[in-house]
């Protein structure tokens, strides 16, 4: 597994249009009618490979930025 951080770079065209910052609360389900926040971000761990872009990749309603983290 990789420590991997991960930021909201964009909506994706067509898909979700997303949540302002102010609105979203972390953990929390707030309905199917908005993605996450642009600019959201998060540290965790990867539990399998990505291999989509050099710094990036889109799900259906995001673009994500993501980094390996040191250990």
């Amino acid at each position: 597994m990789k420590s991997i951080y991960i930021e909201k770079l964009a909506e994706v065209p067509g898909g979700l249009p997303a949540r302002n910052m102010e609105e979203h609360i972390d953990g929390q389900y707030q309905g199917d009618s908005h993605s996450i926040p642009v600019e959201y971000n998060l540290e965790g761990v990867l539990s399998y490979d990505i291999e989509v872009g050099n710094n990036y990749f889109k799900t259906m309603n995001s673009v994500y930025l993501y980094k390996y983290l040191s250990l």
